[in-house]
C-alpha cells in the first residue's frame, strides 16, 4: 500500500503574503495546532536574508528552533531553502543531531540543478533529511527531467518534487510529468507534489497526483497550507485536502483543528492582505511567467488586466520564472532593450 503524507507549508509559503510576520508566539502556536490537525510533515518557514525578529524568516537552523514545540513520533518538522541563498548557511550549518528541524527543502530553477545537487549531498551527509523542489518543473523537457532523475537517484534524497511553480498545469499536463517522473525515480524516494492555484487546479492536481500515487504503489507527500495561504493565488488548501483522504481514503486528519487554526491565526492576515485566484494571477499563469511580476506590478499602481497582459507579453523567456526588476522596468519606461 502506498503512503500518502501531508506537509503544511503556511509559516513558509504563506509568509510571501504577510512577510512571515506571523509572530513568534503565534508561529509556535500554529505548529502546535498543525500537528493536534495531524499534519505528517510541517514547515516552520524559509532560510533568508532577514533582519531577525517576529517572523518565520530566518538567518540560521538555530533561529528556527525557537518556534519549534515538542512533536511525536509521526510528525516531522521541515524548512526551505532557496538554492540561491545557501550561503547565508555557511557558518551555522552544524548536524542534523543539533536542532529539531528534521529536513531541509532545498529549492533550485533548472540552470542550477547540478550545483544544487552537489549541495544536497552535504546537507545529507549532516544527518538532514533532505527534499528537492525541482522549481519550474514544466521548463524541464523529457529528456532535461530524464537526465536530472538520473543524478537524482544517485543521490538518493528522502524526497524530490514536481513544482507547479506558476500554476500552469491542467491535470493531463500534471498526469504526463509523474508518468515520467515515476519510470525512473528510485523507488524509495519519495515523490512530492506542491500545487499553486493560478488556474484553480490546486486541489485538482492534488488528488489526481494522490490516485496516480496509489495506482502507482509509491509513496507520496503533498504539499497544502491553511485556506491555501501563499503568494498569489495560492496553493492547495490543507482543510480540502484533508477533508478529501479522511472521506476517500479513511485518514484521521483534525479538520476542524484547521478550521480554527484559520479562524484565530490566518483569517486576520487574509482581510488584511488577501490572497487567492485573481484574472490577473491567471494572465501570468497563461503566459507561464511567476506571479511575483503581478505583485510587483501591482506595488506600481498597475491594475489595469489588458495593460497588464501587455506588459507580460513582453517579457523574455529568459526571465520569466524570476522576477527581473530592472527587466520590468525598461518595459514599464518603454524601452525594448531587455
Amino acid at each position: 500500500m502506498s503512503k500518502i503524507y501531508l506537509l503544511d507549508c503556511t509559516l513558509r509559503d504563506g509568509g510571501y503574503v504577510n512577510n512571515w510576520d506571523f509572530g513568534l508566539d503565534n508561529a509556535t502556536t500554529i505548529m502546535k495546532e498543525l500537528q493536534i490537525a495531524q499534519l505528517d510533515f510541517i514547515e516552520c518557514g524559509i532560510i533568508g536574508k532577514n533582519p531577525f525578529g517576529d517572523t518565520t524568516k530566518f538567518n540560521s537552523l538555530m533561529q528556527s528552533s525557537i518556534i519549534l514545540p515538542p512533536k511525536n513520533e509521526s510528525c516531522k518538522y521541515t524548512i526551505m531553502l532557496n538554492f540561491a541563498d545557501k550561503d547565508i548557511l555557511k557558518d551555522s550549518l552544524i548536524e542534523y543531531k543539533h536542532f529539531m528541524v528534521d529536513a531541509i527543502r532545498l529549492a533550485f530553477f533548472k540552470e542550477d540543478f547540478k550545483e544544487a545537487l552537489e549541495y544536497a549531498k552535504e546537507l545529507k551527509a549532516l544527518g538532514y533529511k533532505v527534499f528537492l523542489q525541482v522549481m519550474a518543473t514544466s521548463n524541464y523537457d523529457s529528456g532535461e527531467l530524464n537526465k536530472l532523475i538520473t543524478l537524482v537517484n544517485e543521490v538518493k534524497p528522502f524526497a524530490f518534487y514536481l513544482v507547479d511553480s506558476f500554476g500552469t498545469l491542467y491535470n493531463d499536463d500534471m498526469r504526463e510529468f509523474f508518468l515520467i517522473i515515476n519510470v525512473q525515480l528510485n523507488e524509495e524516494i519519495l515523490f512530492g507534489f506542491h500545487a499553486h492555484n493560478n488556474m484553480q487546479l490546486a486541489l485538482s492536481n492534488a488528488i489526481q497526483f494522490i490516485e496516480m500515487g496509489i495506482d502507482a504503489k509509491r509513496d507520496i507527500v503533498i504539499d497544502c497550507s491553511v485556506y491555501g495561504m501563499g503568494r498569489g493565488a495560492g496553493n492547495c488548501p490543507t482543510e480540502l485536502i484533508m477533508q478529501y483522504m479522511n472521506k476517500k481514503h479513511s485518514c484521521d486528519y483534525d479538520i476542524m483543528q484547521i478550521i480554527q487554526l484559520f479562524k484565530k491565526h490566518i483569517k486576520p492576515i487574509y482581510e488584511w492582505t488577501p490572497w487567492g485566484y485573481t484574472a490577473q494571477h491567471f494572465l501570468s499563469a497563461r503566459k507561464n511567467i511567476t506571479p511575483a511580476y503581478i505583485w510587483y506590478l501591482k506595488n506600481q499602481g498597475i491594475i489595469d488586466l489588458a495593460r497588464i497582459n501587455e506588459i507580460l507579453c513582453k517579457i523574455p523567456d529568459d526571465k520569466k520564472h524570476l522576477l527581473d526588476v530592472p527587466a520590468i522596468q525598461l518595459i514599464l519606461e518603454g524601452s525594448s532593450d531587455v
